[in-house]
């Protein structure tokens, strides 16, 4: 009798561990159709009213697509590795919507316009930052690729901030709302470029 239960108590634990191992298409498509239904809204909101946020979200959605007919040619059981690359797929198109609609949310609509001090206000501690951390590895041979990643990466804060000083100086007080966003994520990559160097 005690050997028939251990005997069950073994083929449940493997159903169970089976089952936890089955990795199925179905869960990602679930979750990539209302994330379509979302950037289709927000790219008919845009389209007319900020050209440019309207051709990035478009772009995406088209990647989206893809994704979702990828999921619709795979096998409905997926390996460990395959659900992982098409839920990091997922989660990528996630994060750029949210990205992408940061500033608009934030108050984009209120404020048509933007002064390039507010940016300058952001760039400098950033600059500042990057110096530190080149003074920190410039005598470090064995971070020299950390080193020349920092001096590249400064150049082109550098060079974001010229522009943006030539920008103040040629009289243009505020910046359009499209301008504004680009440099917006520009600085952003900046940031997270900076993380990423010293990872």
């Amino acid at each position: 009798m005690k050997a028939a239960i251990f005997a069950l108590a073994i083929i449940a634990a493997s159903i169970c561990l089976i089952q936890a191992q089955d990795y199925r298409s179905t869960v990602v498509l679930g979750r990539v159709r209302p994330l379509i239904r979302e950037y289709e809204g927000h790219y008919n909101r845009h389209r007319h009213t900020n050209r440019r946020l309207g051709e990035r979200i478009n772009s995406e959605l088209s990647q989206l697509r893809t994704l979702e007919r990828d999921l619709n040619r795979a096998s409905r059981n997926l390996d460990y590795r395959a659900y992982n690359a098409y839920e990091r797929r997922f989660q990528r198109h996630q994060e750029r919507l949210r990205e992408l609609l940061k500033y608009v949310t934030a108050g984009h609509h209120r404020h048509h316009h933007r002064s390039p001090q507010l940016l300058l206000g952001r760039i400098s501690p950033l600059l500042a930052t990057y110096e530190g951390h080149l003074g920190r590895y410039r005598h470090h041979h064995h971070h020299r690729h950390r080193y020349h990643s920092l001096q590249h990466e400064l150049h082109r804060v550098r060079q974001l901030e010229r522009e943006l000083f030539e920008m103040e100086r040629s009289g243009a007080a505020y910046l359009e709302p499209d301008y504004f966003f680009d440099v917006e994520r520009r600085l952003m990559r900046h940031e997270a470029r900076l993380a990423e160097i010293l990872e």
